[in-house]
């Protein structure tokens, strides 16, 4: 494991360093990951986290009254905007909304502009939406459990991020949503090849541009995960491949693995 310990970041002086350990971070970064908190039923934003690939993930306060050093949010600005680096995201449409009304309501005129634009955001979530079915895509908690072996907790998902200071589940929380989209991304790159995708429509685009992965390819991507979803032998990806370039029917699948052939129905349910 390569996860080290949150850094925390505030507007209070003794935080100083750690602000400018993110500005440092930030100018050197090739992938940063983004994810942010906030308290259940509240407006309100309680906390971003920005990780930085092979290192820490620094949590930054957003309830303070006092707002962060502005070289902080502009370091921020020029990563998201700068065509070397790669930003990470699960589902982060709605993060994003929310940065630009905080944004909006406390930065000052230059700076509102700050999560207008990400030039190469790559929102796991959204390219493997295309593999799926709506009612058949999972989380990040059973993506890290499929690619990584490790499920993660969701028991602080819902908890007041507005309270100070977060408990040690909190920020453990916080920071490992931010950090397992490192090794979550290297782990789906044999199946989904770690493309930028640049988004350019309504300043911030979410939608996912169609990947064009050769047919066979694109098979085998989704019986691998198909067959780890439901908890499938792990050869059964190989033979369910191979059969299927071969038009080989749902019983000649489940005779070669010695499965019911109902188990290969629910894989096909992802394809349709």
């Amino acid at each position: 494991d390569l996860f080290q310990p949150s850094v925390w970041v505030d507007a209070e002086a003794s935080y100083a360093e750690a602000g400018a350990a993110l500005v440092s971070d930030l100018a050197s970064a090739g992938r940063i990951s983004l994810d942010v908190e906030w308290r259940p039923q509240s407006p309100s934003l309680a906390l971003l986290q920005i990780g930085i690939d092979r290192g820490p993930v620094y949590l930054l306060d957003l309830t303070t009254t006092t707002p962060l050093a502005a070289n902080v949010w502009s370091s921020i600005r020029n990563a998201l905007r700068r065509p070397t680096v790669i930003v990470l995201g699960f589902g982060v449409g709605q993060d994003f909304e929310k940065l630009k009304k905080y944004a909006r309501e406390r930065f000052s005129p230059g700076m509102r502009n700050c999560f207008d634009s990400v030039t190469r955001l790559v929102d796991i979530r959204e390219t493997m939406q295309q593999y799926f079915k709506p009612s058949c895509m999972p989380g990040l908690s059973r993506l890290t459990e499929v690619f990584l072996h490790r499920r993660m907790s969701k028991e602080e998902q819902t908890s007041d991020w507005e309270q100070r200071p977060l408990s040690a589940s909190q920020m453990e929380y916080a920071a490992l949503d931010a950090w397992c989209l490192f090794p979550l991304s290297d782990a789906m790159a044999e199946l989904v090849p770690e493309t930028p995708l640049p988004r350019k429509d309504k300043g911030i685009a979410m939608r996912a541009r169609e990947m064009e992965l050769p047919a066979a390819k694109r098979i085998a991507m989704i019986w691998k995960a198909a067959v780890s979803l439901f908890g499938l032998p792990p050869e059964a990806a190989n033979i369910l491949t191979h059969n299927t370039a071969r038009s080989g029917s749902v019983e000649d699948c489940a005779a070669a693995m010695g499965i019911e052939p109902s188990q290969i129905a629910k894989c096909v349910a992802l394809m349709i």
